[in-house]
């Protein structure tokens, strides 16, 4: 037997919504980076590096402590999901059990 064609049907859908979800944040750090006027970090954000990446899709206690004010309005008008939302969301609106 060559493997669990269960385990390899939910491998291939995990990839399928990891890529749709890179590319949903990849479209979220544009729009806000243009809303923001490239401003997405407070100060603490900047002197620990913090990238756009971990205050869009990282933990909210993350997100809420690095954040700039603009991005958190941002936010607040446009949303922000992390990985596990997004997949919950692709699971019940794309995602199929093969």
């Amino acid at each position: 037997m060559s493997g669990s064609r269960i385990f390899a049907a939910a491998r291939d859908q995990w990839a399928a919504m990891s890529r749709d979800f890179a590319d949903y944040l990849g479209a979220q750090i544009s729009a806000a980076l243009e809303a923001t006027n490239g401003v997405l970090t407070n100060a603490l954000g900047k002197v620990t590096g913090k990238r756009a990446e971990d205050l869009l899709s990282g933990p909210r206690a993350t997100a809420d402590r690095y954040a700039s004010p603009e991005l958190i309005e941002w936010w607040d008008a446009h949303g922000r999901m992390t990985i596990t939302e997004y997949e919950a969301h692709w699971f019940t609106s794309v995602g199929q059990v093969a």
